[in-house]
């Protein structure tokens, strides 16, 4: 997929652009920051998915208020 200037992928079939700096940070398994989630889902909050990433081992960020 090709890459965007901006840091994003060009989305096929007129889905959103995704961030990929974003994707990369959680792909490594880097704690989440309200950041990283609102790049990947800008209507998900670090407090909505807190448990989800718990379930699954994805660390929070220190500081970062879920």
């Amino acid at each position: 997929m090709p890459l965007s200037t901006s840091g994003g992928c060009r989305a096929p079939f007129g889905r959103s652009p995704v961030d990929i700096h974003a994707v990369r940070h959680a792909y490594a398994l880097r704690p989440l920051t309200q950041d990283v989630v609102t790049a990947l889902n800008d209507k998900a909050t670090l407090a909505g998915i807190a448990d989800a990433a718990a379930a699954i081992g994805h660390a929070i960020a220190t500081g970062s208020t879920p």
